[in-house]
């Protein structure tokens, strides 16, 4: 969830960086080839993290990598629930604008922790 938000602020930012070209022409026409294909969009980086994320459970960057990860993902959870949720927090980011930063915020620091201070990814499920 925390991660679509995140995705919202940077495709909002993304337009409003295209948008501010002296071309007229080619604003609109960008603008509105996004708005039409910004699920799209979320659920091909949403589905590429996935792609990535089991090359990384399998050990093709690293016995360390896959030791973090701890195992492989199950397969509903991969292809539905995962990127159907980053897909619902960029509609939430993209409806609330004022709950991206300290989304993004917190999704940063969560990935430190998890990264750095977590044995694993699992650690904190194994505790729990």
């Amino acid at each position: 969830m925390l991660t679509g938000i995140f995705l919202s602020l940077v495709i909002h930012h993304i337009i409003i960086w295209k948008t501010k070209s002296p071309n007229i022409r080619v604003n609109k026409i960008f603008y509105n080839v996004f708005q039409k294909f910004d699920i799209l969009t979320v659920l091909f980086f949403a589905y590429s993290w996935e792609l990535l994320e089991y090359y990384f459970e399998l050990g093709l960057f690293g016995s360390r990598i896959a030791y973090w990860f701890a195992g492989s993902e199950f397969w509903v959870n991969r292809f539905l629930f995962d990127p159907f949720i980053v897909l619902g927090g960029y509609i939430l980011g993209k409806k609330y604008k004022n709950i991206t930063i300290p989304a993004t915020t917190l999704c940063v620091i969560w990935i430190i922790v998890s990264v750095f201070f977590f044995p694993h990814s699992m650690w904190l499920h194994e505790i729990l």
